[in-house]
């Protein structure tokens, strides 16, 4: 018998054209061209006769944007035989200093899907930089205060929006002096995350319970904020042994 030619191309839903839109003959192929923000990719071989059946449902891993955005079909006797169909394209998370919340089935590879939405949150001792607006700058005390989590959502051309940066935090000793009365910090200078510094009791005072009489103790940046030792408390004769004022 005869091959019969192939209709208009109409198998796949994310395909924004196919060339020549009147069809095929039998043995030559249409160019299928993805709409945006998909791209083409291979369907595995157990989902073969879904694709060739016109099934939009075969899994298939999502694409990135250096994906090529057009695949082949070929007609054979009325029928396109094909392997690829256009699906979503996928966003990496490309931030440093983050991860992203509420992914569902995508959770282990880090990724959103084209129009998916999730939580970009920082780790600690950052903040998303679209935490205020720009041009707005905020004292380090006040970026602490700000949350770590951020809203994106993947677009078309494989990046996440907003674009969000995690800033580093820094603790200023000028601005939580007032959390540790009694004391001053002996190097002078701001401190990153997990840094500590070294802290001094004022004259006349020690560390609360110490023995010894110690005038001395490290505090830790953490996430912005300082965590210190006990307070620094009057040096008398009768809580510390080496004498008032010593």
């Amino acid at each position: 018998g005869f091959a019969l030619p192939c209709p208009p191309f109409a198998g796949d839903p994310h395909a924004a054209h196919a060339r020549p839109s009147q069809g095929a003959a039998h043995s030559s192929s249409v160019n299928v061209t993805c709409k945006a923000g998909f791209r083409a990719v291979a369907v595995p071989v157990a989902d073969s006769a879904e694709v060739m059946a016109g099934s939009s449902h075969a899994a298939v891993a999502a694409p990135t944007c250096g994906a090529a955005a057009w695949y082949r079909a070929r007609c054979n006797d009325c029928a396109y035989n094909r392997t690829q169909r256009c699906a979503p394209v996928a966003c990496p998370l490309a931030t440093a200093h983050a991860s992203l919340v509420g992914l569902g089935a995508h959770g282990a590879a880090a990724r959103l899907v084209l129009a998916e939405s999730a939580v970009l949150r920082c780790d600690e001792g950052f903040r998303p930089s679209t935490a205020h607006a720009v041009g707005t700058p905020l004292t380090p005390i006040q970026q602490q205060s700000m949350s770590r989590d951020a809203a994106v959502t993947c677009a078309g051309n494989c990046s996440l929006v907003p674009s969000v940066t995690c800033e580093p935090l820094v603790c200023v000793w000028a601005e939580q002096a007032h959390l540790f009365p009694n004391s001053s910090e002996l190097v002078g200078r701001n401190y990153s995350h997990g840094e500590t510094l070294l802290v001094q009791c004022r004259p006349g005072f020690y560390l609360q319970g110490s023995a010894t009489c110690a005038t001395f103790y490290f505090a830790r940046c953490h996430d912005g904020l300082f965590q210190g030792g006990p307070p620094c408390v009057a040096i008398t004769s009768d809580t510390c042994g080496c004498g008032a004022g010593s």
